[in-house]
């Protein structure tokens, strides 16, 4: 038994990636905190030759020499990405499932009140449908996505940590 446990940690260690040690950062101002995109994550951004237009791209390689990211139909400098949007999905699925909520609310309540002849269209229910639907939709825009633009609130640079020896 203790025979394979050592020998389970010494394959995972030497199964580790070296490429988890280049990522992607993005520093914001003023904050500790920061984001890390590895390879394989996906990222939305827009770039300055396109300003309106988003991109959302999966990064298939990080090139630290030349500030590059390399993705599967082209690559892009971090210099010309101007934009970051990050999507907050707990807030985002919630506030959908407010919004569902309050127009199957709604039309089950005009199928009981024109099907059935149930007094079910008065003032509580409107104010149930509506409440949760401006809860939804408020909870979607306001905390749905986060964006982050580059050279004013936050910055990009992509990180190297792997040991090199140069000659």
């Amino acid at each position: 038994m203790r025979n394979s446990i050592w020998m389970i940690l010494i394959i995972s260690s030497l199964c580790t990636s070296l490429s988890g040690q280049i990522y992607l950062q993005i520093e914001i101002f003023n904050n500790p905190k920061t984001i890390k995109y590895h390879r394989n994550d996906m990222i939305e951004f827009k770039v300055k030759e396109f300003p309106d237009t988003w991109r959302k791209e999966r990064i298939e390689e990080i090139i630290p020499d030349g500030n590059v990211l390399l993705f599967s139909d082209g690559f892009e400098m971090i210099e010309n990405i101007i934009k970051v949007r990050r999507v907050n999905p707990p807030a985002k699925y919630l506030g959908r499932a407010l919004m569902v909520f309050a127009a199957s609310y709604a039309i089950y309540g005009v199928i009981a009140d024109l099907g059935f002849g149930d007094d079910a269209i008065n003032a509580t229910n409107i104010g149930i449908a509506g409440a949760s639907l401006g809860t939804g939709f408020l909870l979607e825009r306001a905390f749905g996505e986060k964006y982050y633009g580059i050279g004013k609130t936050s910055r990009l640079r992509i990180v190297d940590l792997r040991f090199q020896v140069d000659d």
